[in-house]
């Protein structure tokens, strides 16, 4: 199961006291905006949960809320170049927008739109072990 949160570092004069991660029953995924994805046993998140500052303001948001706020973050952004990069290696533009124009049921057309299908998969794979999907 998934858990999703905003929160607020809070600067102090020795030290940054953040969203910690102190156990190895959790998964946490971090994101710009001070945004957490967490992956684990609903016991053992609300336990995480339990153990933050209270100075740090974390709050629970939904998954659209995350999705959201999340959606031109780095870590989504990466995992999108990597899905274009992987089409890249097979398919240059060029070749994209001629296979486009090939009728639907042509055999070169159908295997790249199988190609594409498997690299967005493969994506959207990578964003569910996030939690983004």
């Amino acid at each position: 199961m998934f858990k999703y949160y905003t929160f607020t570092p809070v600067k102090t004069e020795k030290t940054t006291i953040d969203f910690r991660q102190k156990t190895e029953d959790v998964e946490v995924f971090r994101f710009d905006g001070n945004v957490v994805s967490v992956s684990g046993e609903e016991s053992d998140i609300d336990a995480l949960v339990e153990e933050q500052s209270a100075k740090i303001n974390l709050t629970e948001i939904t998954q659209a809320d995350f999705a959201e706020l999340v959606k031109n973050s780095p870590q989504i952004e990466n995992i999108r170049r990597q899905v274009r990069d992987e089409i890249a290696k097979k398919y240059l533009i060029a070749d994209e927008i001629k296979l486009m124009k090939l009728p639907a049921d042509d055999t070169d057309r159908v295997a790249y739109e199988d190609y594409v299908a498997q690299c967005r998969a493969n994506g959207d794979a990578k964003k569910q072990e996030c939690g983004y999907l």
